[in-house]
Formats: C-alpha cells, sequence, structure tokens
C-alpha cells in the first residue's frame, strides 16, 4: 500500500513537471518524468522498463492530463499524441477570458489625432502609426503589439509612453530579464523591471504607512502595464499579469514577436 501510495505521488509530479516545462508534452516527456522519480533500488532493468510504461499509461489517464486533439496530416505514428497539464489549460482559459472580457472597456484611451501628430514627431512611418493608434484607441484591457524584431517597436513604445504620461497615465514597463527590460526603459525613458521581481513585489502586504497610489508595484486604472519581449514569459506569470492588471483595472500591452525563443524550460 505504502509503495502504490508512493508510486501515485510520482504519476501526479511527473505530470505537474512535463506541464510546467513544456505547454504542450509528449508522452516520451512524461516517461522521462516517471522515470526520474522512480525509487531507487530493489527493481532490474525490465522491472523498471514495465513500470515507467505502465506508470506514464496511468499519468496519460489522469484529469490532470489533457490530451489535445492531433493537428497532423497524412499518416499518424504513436509519437504525434500531444498533451498538456490541466493547470496550464486552466491558465490560458483565464489570460483568455481577462482579454475577452476586457475588450473595448474603455482602459487608457487616447485620442487618435494626438496620437498621430505625436507619431509624426517621432519619425514613425505609415505602419508604426497606424499600430500605436490600434493600441492606444482601442481601450481593449489586453492589446498585444507584435511585429519582428528591428522592425521599430521599441521606437513606437517611446510614442506611446509619451502619449500615455502626457494624459496622466503611470507606465509600468517589464521585461522577463534584466537585459530586456533595461533596453525597454532605453527605449522608453521609464522605469522597468523584471517580471519575476514585479511580480515578487507586487504579491507583498502593502507596506505600512506607505501610499499605495505611488507605490511602482500597485497597479490601479491609472496604469499601463508594458511587458516587452512578451513571448517569453511563462504561461504562469502572463497568468498572474492578467489578473493584476484586471483586478486593478489598469491596461496590459503585451509586445513581441512569436518567432522569438519562447519561455526557457517553463510552460
Amino acid at each position: 500500500a505504502e509503495l502504490a501510495a508512493e508510486m501515485d505521488r510520482a504519476v501526479l509530479e511527473a505530470v505537474g513537471a512535463a506541464g510546467a516545462r513544456r505547454a504542450v508534452f509528449s508522452r516520451s516527456d512524461l516517461a522521462a518524468e516517471v522515470a526520474t522519480r522512480l525509487p531507487n533500488g530493489g527493481f532490474d532493468g525490465n522491472l523498471v522498463r514495465t513500470l515507467v510504461e505502465q506508470l506514464t499509461d496511468h499519468a496519460v489517464g489522469t484529469p490532470d492530463t489533457v490530451t489535445l486533439r492531433p493537428q497532423v496530416d497524412g499518416c499518424r505514428r504513436g509519437s504525434d499524441a500531444r498533451y498538456a497539464s490541466r493547470a496550464t489549460v486552466d491558465a490560458e482559459l483565464r489570460v483568455l477570458g481577462v482579454t475577452d472580457a476586457g475588450r473595448a472597456a474603455g482602459l487608457a484611451v487616447l485620442d487618435p489625432a494626438q496620437v498621430r501628430q505625436l507619431a509624426k514627431r517621432h519619425g514613425l512611418d505609415g505602419s508604426q502609426q497606424a499600430a500605436l493608434v490600434q493600441v492606444a484607441g482601442s481601450g481593449d484591457a489586453v492589446s498585444v503589439l507584435v511585429a519582428p524584431a528591428g522592425t521599430g517597436k521599441t521606437t513606437a513604445l517611446g510614442a506611446a509612453v509619451e502619449a500615455w504620461q502626457a494624459d496622466g497615465y503611470r507606465i509600468v514597463g517589464l521585461a522577463p530579464s534584466a537585459r530586456a527590460a533595461a533596453e525597454l526603459r532605453d527605449a522608453t525613458g521609464t522605469a522597468a523591471d523584471t517580471v519575476a521581481k514585479f511580480l515578487h513585489e507586487h504579491d507583498k502586504p502593502t507596506r505600512r504607512g506607505g501610499r499605495w497610489d505611488i507605490d511602482p508595484y500597485r497597479l490601479n486604472a491609472g496604469v499601463v502595464m508594458i511587458v516587452d519581449e512578451a513571448s517569453m514569459l511563462a504561461t504562469a506569470e502572463l497568468d498572474r499579469l492578467t489578473q493584476a492588471t484586471g483586478a486593478a483595472g489598469a491596461k496590459l500591452l503585451l509586445v513581441g514577436d512569436p518567432a522569438q525563443i519562447g519561455a526557457v524550460d517553463a510552460a
């Protein structure tokens, strides 16, 4: 009974670990996590192989594992099956829920004519101006600015920050790494920090005697949060950011390129 309970714990831990590493994982990914959690000693090679196969089958069938619909053309192989953890799927659904609920919510809306005038002063081309007007004029709770590297996203961000600050909004600049945060700070002229630092400080209780409205790690309806290199965020981080901005009535602007590398060793 004790060994069975230990195996059950190993299965649940394996699913959690595979899901924390990858948004989408294969059976072999799950088997690797199962194998690392087998008790040491007492098993020969054949028994280990049998246990790994049986426990992986058990892991695939748990409610914590979501079987994804195959999206392959032609002949299917056994290795084509893909899975996600229930925790990752739930986090993605929460992100989409905040995004859908916040469409045209009237957050951080700027006058399009003013935005175009400012964009021209910054030397933005037509596509950059159009992107800026859309981001600053939609009123969406969550906006996305997508463009490949070298196309002037940071220049456009500088104009956006200037426009929002002129209208009285406070900018919270974030990025996945300290290097990217420094580049965002240099490009926009506003303070920027890492996502991990912000989430750590934001989750702390309010400082005694401090003022909520000027605490850089507190959010309200007068805040625009800009996250650069957003494709490198882990799903759990994006979930926490959207929950925080959604609860505070702040606007979230995600900037990046889907072709960039994703989060390192995280879903």
